[in-house]
């Protein structure tokens, strides 16, 4: 098996023999955390690991004319398509992001034989201070957890995704455990109102006996008989003869319930950076605003998530070599700022008249088959090429010599 090579480096044969069957059934917990099952705190999660991972990687490389997609680079499709035999780019970026935002820290483990990358949950950090492992290079080791088994492994092969906070720069606590008050508070709120409708959303109510008995077994007798005659799941209850019901009125409006509820969902999802409508709260936003959190989603929180990753990738998955001619691993942004046709056609074609692209850049950003001479740069004066430009100018003013 795969899992087996971080110790025993396994043969191809074994490989082979690692079912994705057997990868789902021997996989992480389908809810390793009560937090989980917070439904704001779900959907922070959700919503960041889907926006990191529908972004995707590719490798490119500096010329001195610009920059460009490094397709016949190595390591291209493992990043874009498939960075191990049994998952998508998509599937596994995922599962970084998910781990590293509930765990505080998160990683792929790099299988130096063949460069597949491997997401997994990191379980502890050693850092050597007292100069046990040989060399300069080896200081830190990572423990991490994978389907089924554990491994460890150097710094330098595995990357790591630390979004919790951080006050050494190589630990990292989880956004749930500086939130864990707020979070608690909300399952209880979900807890209650899974109960108000298991007893169909009939409200407490307050049973008085009308005879006064203070014998302690006959008060027994008395309670074991009423809980007989109760119905938890029905809408209606029998009280026995000298029994008086009074309802309980505290109502949700009255405890202010939604309010409290809608105050905490907006606190946990400021903590991970997202915006009140991001999470399903449309109540104060509009069409324009939205935009503008979107956008401000992008720069203030995913940011600084793709340059993390960026430069790890970088450092420990590109060789010395590769870095030195210029390549580099970058996400691609554009997808997160996709807009609808017309604002989409305005922005192109404001970049087309100022010379920022041209027309064939323009087609390419759009899907469409390039033109011949389309490569040429137009700008705003009467759209001439550029090259031509100052010959042009000199013929209006009526020579160059004056």
């Amino acid at each position: 098996m795969f899992w087996d090579k971080i110790e025993h480096r396994n043969t191809e044969e074994t490989i082979k023999k690692y079912t994705f069957s057997e990868l789902i059934n021997n996989g992480f917990d389908s809810v390793p955390d009560i937090e989980l099952k917070e439904t704001t705190y779900f959907k922070c999660i959700k919503y960041i690991s889907e926006s990191v991972a529908k972004c995707p990687i590719v490798v490119k490389q500096n010329k001195e004319d610009g920059e460009y997609e490094a397709y016949n680079h190595s390591l291209y499709e493992k990043l874009r398509l498939r960075p191990n035999p049994y998952m998508t780019a998509i599937d596994c970026i995922k599962a970084l992001v998910v781990l590293g935002e509930h765990f505080g820290i998160g990683g792929l483990y790099i299988d130096r034989i063949n460069n597949d990358l491997y997401p997994v949950k990191i379980r502890n950090i050693i850092i050597d201070d007292n100069g046990l492992l040989e060399g300069n290079l080896n200081k830190v080791l990572v423990e991490f957890n994978m389907p089924n088994q554990e491994g460890s492994c150097f710094d330098r092969d595995i990357i790591l995704y630390k979004p919790g906070i951080s006050f050494d720069g190589i630990r990292a606590k989880a956004t749930k455990e500086l939130l864990w008050s707020t979070l608690k508070t909300n399952l209880k709120g979900q807890n209650y109102l899974g109960k108000l409708f298991d007893n169909g959303l009939t409200n407490k109510i307050l049973i008085q006996l009308a005879s006064d008995i203070k014998d302690e077994k006959e008060l027994k007798k008395i309670q074991a008989k009423f809980k007989r005659l109760y119905d938890n799941d029905g809408r209606f209850i029998t009280a026995p003869a000298g029994y008086k019901l009074e309802t309980l009125n505290l109502s949700l409006a009255d405890a202010q319930f939604e309010q409290i509820r809608k105050l905490s969902r907006r606190e946990i999802a400021n903590c991970f950076g997202l915006s009140p409508s991001q999470i399903g709260d449309l109540e104060d936003s509009n069409n324009n605003n939205m935009e503008m959190q979107n956008l401000s989603f992008l720069t203030d929180t995913l940011l600084i998530k793709f340059q993390q990753i960026e430069q790890e990738l970088d450092w420990k998955y590109l060789s010395t070599g590769d870095r030195k001619n210029g390549f580099k691993c970058r996400f691609k942004q554009e997808v997160m700022l996709r807009t609808d046709p017309k604002t989409q056609s305005e922005i192109i074609n404001s970049y087309v008249q100022s010379g920022v692209y041209s027309l064939n850049d323009a087609k390419s950003k759009l899907g469409i088959p390039k033109v011949e001479g389309g490569d040429s740069i137009l700008v705003p004066s009467g759209y001439y090429k550029l090259e031509d430009l100052s010959k042009i100018t000199v013929k209006k003013g009526g020579g160059g010599d004056e």
